[in-house]
């Protein structure tokens, strides 16, 4: 029998928060999400603003795409792939596109993986089955992208790990590189931030 991985302080639940999912204390009684193992805490919301992936979900592509960029945590993953799955214009079966070439830092454990990766079985029916595309060119970033694919093959979801957009947008199917992945980030701020 399967169970949770973590499971969230708050809310009690074996899944991401979406009520809290922009790290903010949403009913004001001061409550922060925080994902907790048998060992303790894995890791918990921080404030919007602090967040290096941004995302967003293009209908007509039927696709959800994230940016991550410097130093990148297991929330920092989990609030974004909620973030996606969140937004009104997501639908089931959609693909995603995530860009993590710019990735200085992966700071994220196994349980931390193993913890979004039981999110994404257990909302497999909201999720749906669509491919996602990992663009990643560090060799410690691939080895994170790999343990995801793994722990997701239950979900039925392909996941492959490529080294650049253009073989990413092969991958899917697309016949280029959606403007939005393709824009540069603009120095200091995050190209897309805010949506």
């Amino acid at each position: 029998v399967r169970g949770p991985v973590a499971t969230c302080s708050v809310r009690g639940s074996p899944r991401l928060c979406s009520e809290n999912t922009e790290g903010r204390d949403r009913d004001g009684n001061g409550e922060v999400c925080e994902w907790r193992d048998k060992r303790g805490p894995l890791f918990r919301n921080v404030p919007l603003s602090a967040m290096p992936c941004q995302s967003h979900v293009d209908p007509a592509l039927r696709l959800g795409m994230v940016r991550a960029t410097g130093v990148v945590t297991g929330a920092d993953i989990a609030r974004a792939n909620e973030s996606l799955y969140a937004d009104p214009h997501w639908g089931e079966g959609f693909d995603e596109f995530w860009d993590c070439a710019q990735i200085q830092e992966f700071v994220v454990r196994p349980e931390e993986m193993a913890a979004i990766a039981e999110m994404e079985i257990d909302e497999a029916e909201r999720i749906g089955p669509g491919r996602v595309a990992l663009v990643m060119t560090r060799e410690v970033v691939q080895m994170i992208g790999y343990l995801y694919r793994r722990l997701v093959e239950e979900a039925g979801r392909p996941v492959e790990v490529v080294q650049s957009l253009e073989e990413g947008a092969r991958w899917l199917g697309l016949p280029e590189v959606p403007a939005w992945l393709a824009a540069p980030v603009e120095a200091g701020r995050m190209r897309g931030a805010g949506r």
